[in-house]
């Protein structure tokens, strides 16, 4: 038989004391006091009905052909497609089978338009990251959609790579040359470049690579979301196939294989044997953005959080 012991009626009472004075700290710190707020919340800005994003600051129309705010660019409209089947049906479900057109045209030419396709395909799956060029024609139907207050989106606008070899990017850092190339400085007339072969791995060779790097001291590198990849998209040009600068122009891997990138994003919801690469070589009706099986081979870009 197991024994119990009990607690004398000191201890009791110094326990409970103890428990009530935890749970009142945390109370006032603002730990214990219920869970936190959902990410998307539905409030009223200026009379209109209105989607916060707690995560981001953002403020979304709660509805399509609302007045007001400004139209979204393409990449503010990824990051909300990016969300999942799940949550757009929870936060934006009026989104859900239509295809709403972003603020950029494409390069030049006024008869394109980045349109972002949020329609589900038959087997109930959203088209994730679904970027496309389409041609405007008055009889196609795209949604208009607002963003009503602009948060805490990153900034995209790469500055030029240092000495180190990497690329500071709003909150990220990048390696300048693709994974297996080695950075040369610009010295006098030489413009910076990436030199050497680039490697192309699978996915889990990818991340080992990441671990395994020690790039300008960090230890930190990881491989990108399929978001803050496809941000290197150079949307808005005449020539879609090329990167950002400066990857555009220091790190053009001279192979045969197409520019395609791993992600680290898997996914799960049909395929999770799947994970997104972004092709670089050509801006489809996916943007860029393709599933591939884990053991397919692709070019490493790392990044980190700063």
């Amino acid at each position: 038989m197991t024994n119990i012991v009990s607690l004398p009626n000191w201890a009791r009472g110094f326990k409970v004391l103890l428990c009530c004075g935890v749970a009142a700290i945390m109370t006032a710190c603002g730990g214990g006091g219920g869970s936190p707020p959902p990410r998307f919340e539905p409030i009223s800005f200026e009379g209109q009905s209105a989607i916060r994003d707690n995560a981001t600051g953002y403020l979304w129309a709660a509805q399509l052909g609302a007045q007001g705010g400004a139209v979204p660019t393409a990449l503010e409209l990824l990051s909300v497609a990016d969300l999942g089947t799940n949550t757009l049906q929870a936060s934006f479900d009026f989104l859900l089978n239509k295809q709403v057109r972003a603020l950029e045209a494409v390069g030049s030419d006024s008869t394109r338009a980045w349109v972002i396709d949020f329609r589900v395909n038959p087997q109930g799956v959203h088209r994730l990251g679904g970027l496309s060029d389409e041609a405007i024609d008055t009889s196609a139907l795209f949604a208009e959609w607002r963003v009503l207050r602009r948060g805490d989106f990153p900034a995209y606008a790469a500055d030029a790579a240092d000495a180190r070899g990497v690329v500071l990017q709003g909150n990220l850092m990048w390696g300048a040359c693709t994974v297996g190339r080695t950075y040369i400085p610009a010295t006098g007339l030489a413009q910076a470049q990436c030199s050497g072969g680039a490697q192309v791995l699978s996915q889990a060779d990818a991340q080992q690579a990441a671990r395994d790097s020690r790039l300008a001291g960090f230890s930190d590198w990881r491989l990108p979301t399929k978001q803050e990849l496809q941000m290197l998209l150079k949307l808005g040009s005449t020539d879609r196939s090329l990167m950002q600068a400066p990857f555009a122009t220091i790190d053009v891997p001279d192979v045969s294989n197409p520019l395609q990138y791993w992600t680290s994003s898997a996914y799960t919801e049909t395929t999770p044997g799947n994970v997104w690469i972004v092709d670089f070589s050509l801006v489809n009706d996916w943007g860029g953005a393709e599933l591939v099986p884990t053991n397919s081979m692709a070019f490493v870009r790392l990044v980190r959080s700063r």
